[in-house]
């Protein structure tokens, strides 16, 4: 039986790589996996890379810039049209995305008629972006909202490729506007690659129940940007609480409490027979 791998295998293996890109180095993996693959031109498979490209950036909510318009949209399954095209919802145009050349292009205005769901969605992304601004200097987010079921995406990134680290927080929210139920989660990446390789992946799931309702649009605005500020802080707090807590539990437990010899260390012995050698040179 052959060992070798076949393309078909390598290329189901370079999905999975192209999937786990740590943020902002989708590009770097990219160009390696092309020399690991050893092809000389990647136009006949460019289809297949193509879907892996998509499926990362519908995951990674990555944000994009629109022509003509301050602020940016999200790329995410929530808003795609068709293969190729994406909504807008804030600003109500379509536009065409290259996930592999990440271009946007062919950007259009729809025609959405004015309603009660636009205007909830409308007071919600106008909280939401108030959130944004106050705790996510690099903040994108999107509001989806359609037949009771409301979408909340929020992305931030932080790219420092020159002192080694990039990082990616994403949190998603899902409003049932019957129930006042609210179901969402955080998920945060960090990359540092200064001689080595170290990557933190942390997520965090909330459920919570609205005390307003949708009759009220600014109330019921509010009362989300809220609930999702409550879980958000938090949840933050305790990430740090975890990590200061580390050098008493998780870091002491690597290493011994006591040396081989069961004996604790006396330093001042040390320092004693360190000094003697210091007066008599001869001892050396």
């Amino acid at each position: 039986m052959s060992d070798k791998i076949s393309m078909e295998e390598k290329l189901k293996i370079a999905h999975q790589f192209i999937l786990e890109s740590p943020p902002g180095e989708l590009n770097d993996v990219f160009n390696d996996l092309i020399v690991l693959l050893d092809i000389d031109d990647y136009k006949d498979l460019l289809p297949e890379f193509v879907k892996s490209f998509q499926e990362y950036n519908n995951a990674n909510f990555i944000p994009v810039e629109l022509p003509e318009q301050k602020t940016k949209a999200i790329i995410s399954k929530f808003g795609m049209i068709d293969d190729e095209h994406y909504l807008d919802p804030r600003s109500g145009n379509s536009f065409a995305f290259d996930h592999f050349h990440q271009k946007v292009d062919d950007v259009q205005k729809l025609e959405i008629e004015e309603s009660d769901e636009t205007k909830l969605r409308e007071a919600v992304d106008k909280e939401i972006q108030k959130y944004i601004g106050e705790h996510f200097p690099e903040g994108v987010n999107a509001v989806y909202y359609k037949e009771d079921k409301m979408t909340i995406i929020i992305t931030a990134n932080k790219y420092n490729p020159d002192n080694f680290w990039n990082g990616r927080w994403r949190s998603i929210y899902h409003v049932n506007t019957e129930s006042n139920e609210v179901t969402g989660s955080i998920k945060s990446n960090v990359h540092y690659y200064e001689d080595g390789n170290v990557q933190l992946e942390w997520k965090k799931d909330t459920t919570f129940t609205l005390s307003k309702n949708k009759s009220n649009p600014t109330d019921y605005a509010k009362a989300i940007a809220k609930g999702i500020d409550d879980f958000e802080r938090n949840a933050e707090i305790s990430l740090k609480e975890t990590y200061n807590n580390q050098a008493d539990t998780v870091l002491k437990a690597l290493r011994r409490a006591l040396p081989i010899t069961k004996q604790k260390m006396d330093w001042n012995q040390i320092s004693y027979f360190k000094l003697g050698n210091e007066l008599n040179p001869k001892s050396k």
